[in-house]
């Protein structure tokens, strides 16, 4: 009985054009494409783009195929656990849990030969919730956070498509980097570089002529009110933070932010204007109360 949903030897070796590398054709100008214009990149508060978990797992079926990669520990450890004092959006001390773990990730991707390609990294993540929720979801906070970064970081060394350039400031999207790298493999092959695919980008249609056209206002540089609520929270949180150093010797995740539904600082980037709003409004209240307790301290 003949499987269709398989490619044959005689296809797949037609694809990879003879030159001995595992992947096709098709699949390194996939993976050295821009990473822009498909709608799956996110920006965090900070200004840093991303990839999405679950769009991360969507790209590595569509490139590979559903059942060609796998992922898999290669070692997990908890590398800081406690339970510490820290005040509540009232001022009030409360218990909270913080914990820390590191692991190593190994990703394999294999071909309809049986042939594989891994690639292993690392990643450290915690989380601080309060002793009340109970100490499994804290460390399953941490050690997902761990695992999925460190995940990330396996994948983007397949190419641009898996988020190789996010990190590179000079070409966050893989404008240039992708067609470098198709370049240096056809010199090294001695093969014609693959074309590699185009971002989409609109072109606007002229319209009527004008006997008197109004000049155009320069464009706002003024970031979106969202963006200015997500950096106005990550100050706060800085603020909060020495505060905390000054009063108690160590930085702990505010219960405001916490209570919020905000268990990390790339979370404040994937929230909207309300939760924005009630937390910032409970970590001022964290933070007028906690510089209230400095001023007391001072002139007891």
């Amino acid at each position: 009985m003949c499987d269709d949903t398989k490619p044959s030897d005689e296809k797949l070796s037609a694809e990879k054009a003879g030159d001995g590398r595992m992947f096709t054709n098709a699949q390194r100008a996939k993976l050295r494409a821009p990473i822009a214009g498909d709608g799956r990149i996110k920006v965090n508060f900070g200004g840093f783009r991303y990839l999405p978990m679950t769009r991360l797992i969507h790209s590595l079926n569509g490139v590979f195929g559903e059942g060609m990669w796998s992922d898999s520990f290669v070692f997990r450890e908890m590398v800081y656990s406690d339970i510490r004092e820290t005040l509540d959006k009232q001022g009030n001390k409360i218990q909270q849990h913080v914990v820390q773990w590191a692991c190593g990730v190994r990703l394999t991707v294999r071909d309809g030969f049986g042939h594989e390609v891994t690639h292993e990294d690392v990643a450290v993540a915690d989380s601080y919730q309060g002793v009340d929720n109970g100490l499994g979801p804290n460390h399953h906070m941490a050690l997902s956070g761990a695992y999925s970064t460190a995940l990330k970081r396996c994948a983007r060394k397949f190419g641009n498509f898996l988020g190789a350039s996010l990190l590179d400031k000079d070409d966050p999207l893989g404008e240039r980097s992708g067609e470098f790298v198709a370049r240096i493999n056809a010199e090294s092959s001695g093969t014609a570089a693959p074309e590699l695919p185009k971002t989409d980008v609109p072109v606007a249609k002229p319209g009527p002529p004008q006997s008197s056209p109004k000049p155009t206002p320069p464009p706002s540089t003024r970031p979106p009110l969202v963006v200015r609520m997500r950096q106005a929270l990550g100050a706060r949180l800085d603020e909060f933070y020495a505060l905390q150093l000054e009063l108690h010797g160590a930085k702990q995740w505010p219960y405001a932010l916490a209570e919020a539904g905000i268990s990390d600082r790339a979370e404040i980037g994937q929230q909207g204007d309300k939760t924005l709003a009630a937390a910032g409004q409970a970590l001022t209240a964290a933070v007028e109360s906690m510089k209230a307790e400095l001023v007391r301290r001072r002139t007891a």
